[in-house]
């Protein structure tokens, strides 16, 4: 039976509509960001998001049904990944929205928050100054979330070896070490770079992370 108009325009409404519920819980979105990273176990995802399994299995499922995650089994394993080149321009935009029109958010992050084309400016210049011998990248990510993507040029120092007591990174104290993690919402690359001052290093935060690292074609 031909379908009609209103037919097709319910049904690509209803389809589109999916997208928003799943990204209409706080949640959802920390796992996408999580998963945004590299491919995750249910139970590691469970771990770093502080869920048991079976709500973190419950969440995986919505996001799943809307098409911004996928699934693979192994052996009694199942593991998730985001849709490629999807989920990090999405997340990305409904954060920068976010920031845009709440003032609760703009005010959370500070006043040097960078947006759209001021963030994929930043990420341009870091990546120079890092090429050029100016400035380090200092990625403090877990370690297979680095070798997964990264900036290029940056080394991996993660944020447990940084904090632990009676650790000495190795990092040159006469450049300036620019210090991301996950984006904007990941408050490791501050923790970091307020040890790292205190250590007597010139440490400071780019705000960013994989969804911008994808996006600036460096």
């Amino acid at each position: 039976m031909k379908t009609s108009h209103r037919e097709r325009k319910t049904l690509l409404y209803t389809e589109a509509a999916k997208v928003g519920i799943a990204l209409g819980s706080p949640i959802r979105l920390e796992l996408l960001e999580l998963l945004a990273q590299r491919e995750r176990s249910v139970e590691d995802i469970a771990g770093e998001a502080d869920l048991g399994i079976p709500n973190a299995s419950r969440h995986l499922a919505v996001l799943a049904r809307a098409h911004l995650v996928r699934r693979r089994r192994d052996g009694n394993r199942i593991f998730y990944r985001t849709i490629p080149g999807l989920s990090p321009g999405l997340l990305r935009s409904l954060r920068d929205t976010a920031i845009g029109t709440n003032p609760v958010l703009a005010t959370v992050l500070g006043a040097d928050f960078l947006v759209a084309g001021d963030a994929d400016a930043a990420m341009r210049t870091a990546v120079a100054r890092g090429r050029a011998g100016h400035a380090v990248l200092v990625d403090v990510r877990p370690r297979a979330e680095f070798e997964t993507a990264h900036l290029p040029g940056a080394v991996s120092v993660p944020l447990q070896h940084i904090v632990s007591r009676g650790s000495r990174p190795r990092l040159p104290r006469d450049r300036e070490l620019l210090v991301y993690c996950r984006g904007a919402f990941c408050a490791w690359a501050d923790e970091a770079a307020t040890v790292l001052r205190r250590r007597g290093f010139n440490a400071n935060v780019l705000p960013l992370g994989p969804s911008e690292i994808a996006n600036i074609g460096a």
